[in-house]
């Protein structure tokens, strides 16, 4: 993939996310540690320090939910409590980015 078909590539996945709609590139559920279940596409983590998603939890926007399965559930009774209103961290993926 060139350096401009990345960048078009994030730039059509930052729409569809701020748009709150699940991309089809998003399609493993982790659990990120600021939204709770979401869709992703990291390949391993099924817990993140944040995601995707995390700009539209600070924006108020919606944030498709994958259905949770026995593991997820086992991490979301660990961590707490989830969809937090505090500010989204610098190191938050792309969130902050051009992509978004």
């Amino acid at each position: 993939m060139t350096e401009a078909e990345e960048t078009k590539f994030y730039q059509n996945l930052g729409r569809q996310i701020r748009a709150g709609t699940k991309p089809p590139e998003l399609n493993r559920p982790i659990v990120c540690r600021e939204c709770g279940p979401v869709w992703s596409m990291q390949p391993a983590a099924i817990l993140s320090d944040s995601c995707f998603w995390c700009g539209n939890r600070f924006a108020g926007r919606p944030i498709p939910r994958p259905p949770i399965s026995p593991e997820m559930q086992k991490i979301l009774q660990e961590i707490g409590s989830f969809n937090r209103k505090e500010p989204v961290k610098k190191s938050a993926g792309f969130v902050g980015s051009k992509f978004l």
